[in-house]
């Protein structure tokens, strides 16, 4: 094998540890720990390749996008006959079980950079995504997207709060999905006949 194909099989290597790295300190540490030198010492490489591989970690979050986890909506939005609730549920669901989702929402609220403003665009979908849903539900169009809009940041304000921090312990997953069932199932009719 040439040195060049050895290179390349290299840094395409260093590449896949640097950009597994951004979603294990994500997970494991939270947007604070997302730093040229603890992104070297979880990729277990020297930090000069951040910026020769990625111009820096602007460009190595970039990287990132194409494995960070999105809910998809194609699965929720095919079913035509979903419900609002059941609709909310899985939002909620997702959010739960996606601690690097969370982050990153928790992280735009105090920056901004290429992973934070994918979520951003991803919150608009998913908010349009809810307005088609109360729509179908007999909503007008302003309506349903004022509804749409304070279910999506409620559901969001929900999850970040159940982000672990050093006072509250985490709750179990079932336990958080329980507390959003409960409060969907209330709150829902009082929007619908609004």
């Amino acid at each position: 094998m040439s040195k060049s194909r050895s290179s390349v099989r290299n840094r395409k290597n260093s590449e896949k540890k640097f950009i597994l790295a951004v979603g294990s300190l994500l997970e494991q540490s939270g947007f604070q720990s997302i730093g040229v030198n603890s992104l070297a010492k979880e990729a277990g490489l020297d930090k000069v390749l951040i910026y020769r591989y990625f111009e820096g970690i602007e460009g190595l979050l970039n990287a990132y996008i194409p494995f960070f986890p999105d809910w998809d909506l194609d699965d929720v939005t095919a079913d035509e006959g979903k419900n609002a609730s059941s609709f909310l549920l899985e939002y909620a669901s997702f959010l739960v079980q996606n601690k690097v989702y969370l982050e990153v929402l928790r992280w735009g609220l105090v920056n901004e950079n290429k992973l934070t403003l994918h979520v951003s665009s991803h919150q608009k979908v998913v908010h349009e995504a809810m307005v088609k849903m109360f729509k179908r539900e007999g909503l007008e169009q302003d309506q349903a997207a004022g509804v749409s809009r304070l279910w999506l940041d409620s559901i969001n304000f929900f999850a970040l709060n159940q982000l672990k921090s050093e006072i509250y312990p985490l709750p179990t997953q079932d336990k958080v999905l329980g507390k959003f069932r409960l409060f969907i199932q209330q709150a829902l009719p009082i929007f619908q006949t609004a």
